[in-house]
């Protein structure tokens, strides 16, 4: 029987902020350090933000009004209980501040990156929140607090780690999964940092969105929270226009993409690699002009290229198309122009151009250097064709360097469900596209 896998941490208040800490806070401004009450916040809005809220007398405060010179740094007292607060202890803001008016509050909010407290080597399990566009349909278990919870296995070096939806989640700005890992022996901080890297690059690239990995805590075998990172995770909301793995391929593909990044990180230089792969990946299937995609996802797969041939022993082409041929044949990706795209062939034919390698890094080179006679300018259902199919050459470079050899869905089509569900073309030795 499993047990159910729950969020530490939940909105609360009237603006969705996730309240992580509350109690004292160590603040320092300059060279003048002094101990506060207050609470350290997570927003989850488009510009995610971590803050520390800081309320007290104006007689304690002083030091951090406008006037106050230096750096502001926040951290928790050591010894500090890390149980997640159930609501704010922050008396509510005043408004109107009169600075000569000791008793008045004075509530301060201090901007930051992340910030962690405790000690991770006393913890014997982790849980991660995710946030953000990951959509997953995972089995139905039965837990021992009774009813069932959709819970998914899966693996990483020196982890056993189990995905689970959160029940009643608010919204996207709320924690959708949770995951569990409990370490195969006693882990640092460090160590959980490096997971958490590797779960982002995994849940990302799974759902071609960056999915928020934060905050973590680590917890005793009774549940206490004895170590914590919070932070403003790195996420983007909204849900992705193309992704190759829809939510009812996840409870498949999700532990053998996991078992690829396993078996890949046994190669520092080609996991790496693989990650720079991913976050070009995700940038190209971001919101931005195809001007600027484009040359970003070509940009991957010449670096994809560079590294695989480095790593097989071959010689080094000089042009970016032959280096891209090579890397698709060796991956089982036909290099054909794919059926449909009309405005690619046809500039393939009016420009003696060839396949479609030529074709991208032609269009690439255009938009990097414009030429002087604007019929050779890209149009727009080339810079369209161009994305697809260069995003598509470089999601199933990085699907077959992970050994993956399931089902995907077809970005040449832009992923309509069902009929393009289809095996990644290595699966049977035949070509895709």
């Amino acid at each position: 029987m499993r047990v159910r896998v729950e969020p530490k941490y939940r909105p609360t208040g009237e603006h969705d902020e996730i309240i992580v800490y509350a109690g004292d806070l160590a603040v320092k401004v300059g060279d003048v350090e002094q101990t506060v009450r207050g609470q350290l916040e997570l927003r989850l809005a488009a510009s995610p933000r971590f803050i520390a809220h800081i309320a007290g007398p104006l007689s304690e405060l002083h030091f951090l009004g406008p006037w106050a010179a230096g750096s502001r740094a926040v951290s928790v007292p050591a010894g500090a209980g890390l149980a997640p607060p159930t609501e704010s202890g922050l008396p509510q803001s005043p408004g109107r501040v009169n600075v000569f008016d000791d008793s008045i509050t004075m509530n301060e909010l201090i901007t930051m990156n992340e910030l962690k407290a405790g000690d991770a080597m006393a913890a014997e399990r982790f849980v991660f929140h995710i946030c953000g566009a990951l959509e997953a349909r995972i089995p139905l278990v039965d837990v021992l607090s009774g009813g069932r919870q959709s819970q998914l296995d899966f693996g990483l070096p020196g982890w056993d780690l189990v995905i689970a939806a959160v029940d009643n989640r608010g919204s996207e700005r709320d924690f959708g999964f949770v995951i569990e890992a409990t370490p195969e022996s006693s882990r640092s901080s460090a160590d959980v940092d490096r997971l958490s890297w590797r779960l982002f690059i995994l849940l990302s690239f799974m759902t071609s969105r960056e999915v928020g990995v934060i905050p973590v805590c680590g917890l005793t075998k009774t549940g206490e929270v004895t170590w914590a990172k919070w932070g403003a995770p790195r996420m983007r909301l909204g849900k992705p226009g193309v992704r190759w793995c829809p939510r009812d391929l996840v409870a498949t593909a999700f532990p053998a993409i996991a078992n690829g990044f396993a078996a890949l990180s046994s190669d520092e230089v080609m996991e790496a690699v693989v990650d720079r792969a991913i976050n070009h990946l995700l940038a190209a299937d971001g919101s931005e002009a195809l001007d600027v995609r484009v040359p970003i996802a070509c940009a991957g797969l010449e670096m994809l290229g560079s590294a695989v041939h480095q790593h097989k022993g071959w010689d080094m082409p000089t042009n970016a198309a032959q280096k891209t041929r090579l890397l698709l044949a060796w991956a089982g990706v036909s290099a054909t122009i794919p059926d449909g795209f009309d405005s690619l062939a046809a500039r393939s034919g009016c420009h003696d151009i060839g396949d479609g390698p030529d074709v991208l890094f032609g269009v690439r080179n255009k938009l990097i250097h414009p030429p002087m006679n604007m019929d050779k300018w890209p149009s727009p259902a080339e810079l369209q064709e161009s994305w697809q199919l260069a995003n598509w050459y470089l999601e199933l470079v990085v699907l077959r360097l992970l050994g993956y050899d399931g089902e995907y869905w077809s970005r040449l089509r832009l992923g309509r469900y069902g009929a393009d569900l289809e095996q990644v073309p290595w699966a049977n030795g035949t070509h895709g596209g």
